[in-house]
């Protein structure tokens, strides 16, 4: 009996937690572990900073791919793509500690079910969760498989980099982002999604990834009833004006340390390059996004039209 009523009393403590916690998800999907800190950093600057300070706010990162690089298909180097993931976790907890008592980390793997089970990395430090599903980086022009290829149906199956799964179609992929975005927002009723734009129109020249990893994420969107979508530009913004503030640059520079630090700690490049005039410290300065959708059809409606004379 006694057994039971702790049975019990985990539960709704469980379900407390997954559906009258939280009032507000942001998700974060992009193709590399630091897409988020160079191209959308003050926005999840600000959503970090509000879910360490509010129980009732959650943001979710997922991450498609795991940025190994590994242009020429030669062999995939472990400790690269791993700093790379330290570095966006380490973006994350030292955003998150600027406003509230530094706490302990959650690491786990679980297991999401697409049209076939995966199982995947899942990091959780306070109301900040992260999702590694380490698929190939396509590079610009990879010669071994990617998501564009699998998108296209040029490859029936993409396996993961460390062999935890495979993805054995495109829909089964699609499949596992939506099942994980309802797993983490369930009860939740407010819904934002922020990812990269995949409309070349606006965003030309981006990386594969970025394209497809923005397609997987409107695809996911399309089978929520109520959502609200944030798009942001990548590579070509450096071209563009500098267009955040003095405190919007100290928030993209501290997470872009993070990152950075983590791959020179481990014995990899920095991502620190000023002396390259379209290189990651460009993006320090530059944020450009837009507002895709909201729950009121209206702005839905003026976004749209915004959009054609963006």
């Amino acid at each position: 009996m006694k057994k039971i009523l702790s049975f019990l009393i985990l539960f709704i403590i469980n379900t407390n937690n997954s559906f009258s916690q939280f009032t507000s998800v942001s998700y974060y999907i992009g193709a590399h572990p630091d897409d988020w800190e160079l191209f959308m950093g003050v926005n999840a600057f600000k959503d970090i900073k509000s879910s360490s300070t509010c129980n009732n706010k959650k943001v979710v990162m997922i991450y498609i791919t795991a940025g190994e690089s590994n242009c020429s298909g030669n062999g995939v180097n472990i400790g690269f793509y791993y700093a790379r993931q330290d570095g966006a976790n380490n973006a994350i907890q030292f955003c998150s500690d600027i406003f509230s008592p530094h706490s302990k980390k959650i690491d786990s793997n679980v297991i999401v079910r697409g049209t076939t089970d995966h199982k995947i990395v899942r990091l959780q430090y306070k109301n900040v969760v992260s999702y590694c599903l380490r698929l190939p980086d396509g590079c610009f022009e990879a010669v071994h498989e990617t998501i564009t290829k699998l998108s296209s149906g040029a490859i029936n199956s993409l396996p993961a980099i460390d062999n935890s799964t495979t993805y054995h179609s495109y829909e089964d992929l699609f499949l596992t982002i939506k099942k994980i975005m309802q797993n983490e927002s369930q009860g939740i009723p407010e819904i934002w999604i922020n990812t990269s734009d995949w409309d070349s129109s606006i965003n030309p020249k981006d990386h594969p990834d970025h394209v497809q990893t923005g397609l997987l994420a409107k695809a996911v969107a399309e089978t929520i009833p109520c959502v609200n979508i944030v798009l942001f530009e990548g590579y070509n913004t450096c071209s563009k004006p500098a267009n955040l503030n003095p405190d919007e640059i100290a928030m993209e520079a501290s997470l872009h340390s993070q990152v950075s630090y983590s791959k020179s700690s481990n014995g990899f490049g920095s991502e620190w390059d000023p002396e390259n005039s379209c290189g990651h410290v460009s993006w320090v300065s530059r944020n450009y996004f837009r507002l895709y959708k909201t729950c009121d059809t209206k702005t839905i409606k003026q976004n749209k039209q915004k959009s054609k004379k963006h």
